[in-house]
Parts: C-alpha cells; structure tokens; sequence
C-alpha cells in the first residue's frame, strides 16, 4: 500500500492511535478544568473597531481596562467561561 492510500474500512493507517493522544479532545486534557475562565477586555479604537483581548487571571485583565482607559479608549470588562472541545487541527475531513 502507498504511503497516502487509505486501507479498506475507510481509516488511514495510524489514525486510530493518535486520536487518544492528540492532546485535543476533552477527555485528555487533564488539565481542562484550569482554564475555563477568561477575562476579556473589549476596547474601542478611535475607528470605532472593536479589540477583544484575553485574559486568564483578573489582575492582568484589570490592569489592561486601566490602561486603555488611560488612553481615552472606551473599555469593559467581561467574565467568560472558557469551553474546550474536540478538533481536528491536522485538516481532516469535515462532515
């Protein structure tokens, strides 16, 4: 079999064992619970584009609204909850 033949069954060959280890999928990110909250920090620039900035601790956060506001930039704080789920970053086929 060629190197980019796909086996009968439909799977190419390796796929079964990098599904569990691809570090992707929820169940096998160990440490998922971690990182559900984010803090964003929503900007205006002077035009008038909306900036979404990340933030995973308050702190940090905090001090990015002071100093946009500093600036005279319009700026607010959200509290987001952060989800993760399953991807096929390798490119693999979408249904």
């Amino acid at each position: 079999m060629r190197p980019n033949e796909v086996p009968p069954g439909g799977q190419p060959r390796g796929a079964e064992e990098k599904a569990p280890d691809d570090g992707l999928s929820g169940a096998t990110l160990p440490f998922a619970a971690d990182i559900t909250d984010a803090y964003i920090v929503v900007l205006i620039t002077p035009r008038d584009k909306i900036l979404r900035r990340p933030y995973l601790s308050l702190h940090s956060a905090q001090q990015a609204l002071q100093r946009a506001r500093k600036r005279g930039q319009p700026a607010e704080l959200v509290l987001c909850r952060l989800v993760p789920v399953a991807a096929d970053l390798a490119g693999g086929d979408q249904q």
